[in-house]
């Protein structure tokens, strides 16, 4: 080739190719490190008032429904519970294997807006899963909010669902995941193969992680 790389032609693309570029200047990591470090990138700072704002799950379900019906909403068509100490998840039916996650990233202040906007448009394509990050450092991740389903078809119903009701709320954006949006707010992955091994310093295997 004549080594000219194409320009990136979504938010998603350039935080990626940020992130890679951070790792770059980078000397001495391990491949450990360097994951961990790609894995956070785009992560906003927490601070101590944040910690104290979200110190509780039901600090965050409140900051998420509001004063309005929201929580009775998810009350009346999932089940609640938490996963792996990080996460708020809300499940209803069998537990099923669902390889499609769409991740919805808007900015922290955004979040309450979008949580309804999503909730709505997971009743109607009857979303089956989805969860929120615990406490601030959970909330001010990027791939704080992610939904599970069968296909891509439906994540991208979801997507264009949310994507209708969502203006004006700025995205976070989710660096190696695959745009559907320009600006970041959704995006989607899969699960990666399943390998006997994974590195030392996962808990579990993502798609990020596996990227």
């Amino acid at each position: 080739g004549d080594g000219v790389r194409a320009a990136p032609t979504s938010r998603v693309a350039q935080l990626s190719a940020d992130a890679i570029a951070y790792i770059a200047a980078l000397d001495g990591l391990s491949a450990s490190e360097a994951a961990v470090r790609l894995y956070l990138y785009n992560r906003v700072p927490c601070t101590p008032v944040q910690q104290c704002k979200f110190a509780s799950d039901d600090a965050v379900i409140a900051y998420l429904t509001g004063e309005t019906a929201l929580a009775k909403q998810l009350e009346k068509h999932w089940v609640r519970e938490v996963s792996q100490e990080s996460w708020l998840v809300w499940r209803r039916g069998p537990s099923t294997h669902l390889s499609f996650k769409l991740f919805i990233s808007p900015v922290l202040d955004g979040l309450p807006q979008l949580f309804q906007v999503a909730v709505d448009a997971f009743l109607r394509v009857k979303c089956s899963q989805f969860k929120v990050g615990r406490t601030a450092f959970g909330l001010l991740r990027p791939d704080k909010f992610v939904a599970y389903f069968a296909s891509l078809e439906q994540v991208r119903e979801v997507a264009e669902l949310i994507r209708a009701s969502a203006s004006g709320i700025s995205a976070q954006g989710v660096p190696f995941t695959a745009a559907i949006d320009s600006e970041g707010l959704v995006s989607w992955g899969m699960d990666p193969p399943k390998f006997e091994q994974v590195m030392a310093w996962q808990e579990y295997q993502s798609w990020r992680q596996w990227v």
